[in-house]
């Protein structure tokens, strides 16, 4: 997909890491927070509402 890193390097990462979390946005660049300003904004405070 183009990420800094491959879907298995991703997989790999949330195996070993305990409270990894990865969301794959379709028709996003690097500024994914212009981007897809709703999704993200969504994906940042369901991701606060766990660890807080």
């Amino acid at each position: 997909r183009g990420g800094a890193l491959t879907i298995d390097e991703v997989k790999r990462a949330e195996e070993k890491l305990a409270h990894c979390r990865s969301l794959f946005m379709e028709g996003t660049g690097h500024m994914l927070h212009v981007d897809r300003s709703v999704v993200f904004a969504a994906a940042v405070r369901s991701f606060l509402r766990e660890v807080s």
